[in-house]
């Protein structure tokens, strides 16, 4: 689980880096793409899963608390390592360059915790397939929509 996990981070990340160029931050353009991604996930998530009527709105209570902090923990792994970055190109010494990893991997970390809470508080309200199928969709997710983005820049040049 633990390798998933990193795995899906690190495919998170790459998404992140690559979608907005590296580390630049064009907010509007990148909330708009997050709400985008967010509604084809839930979209996904609902056709794959065959919710019951009593397990949506469980589902989606339990779903939202967490992807909201995983949301929030994202964009401070992205802000501490905009700082990172930063301080490396100006030079920064050994004993900053270090605080600010430091910081860097607390945020990974909390972010992991935070993915890890969500698989647990989504669980109870699952059945035992749905559950294994929602591991399947979220470790795989990151690795379709690039496959659908890849998809549809191959067909923009094509038109």
């Amino acid at each position: 689980m633990k390798t998933t996990l990193i795995t899906l981070f690190i495919l998170l990340s790459t998404f992140n880096v690559s979608a907005q160029g590296w580390l630049d931050d064009d907010q509007p353009d990148r909330s708009k793409m997050r709400q985008r991604v967010e509604d084809l996930r839930k979209m996904k998530l609902l056709d794959l899963l065959d919710l019951k009527d009593d397990q949506v709105e469980k589902f989606f209570a339990v779903y939202s608390k967490h992807q909201k902090r995983i949301m929030e923990l994202r964009d401070e792994v992205q802000t501490s390592a905009k700082n990172l970055q930063s301080m490396l190109k100006k030079g920064a010494t050994d004993a900053e360059l270090a605080t600010a990893t430091a910081e860097v991997r607390k945020n990974i970390k909390q972010l992991e915790q935070s993915v890890e809470d969500r698989f647990d508080a989504i669980k109870p309200v699952l059945s035992q397939k749905q559950y294994a199928i929602y591991v399947v969709f979220e470790s795989r997710f990151q690795e379709e929509l690039q496959k659908l983005i890849v998809d549809r820049i191959k067909r923009k040049h094509r038109d």
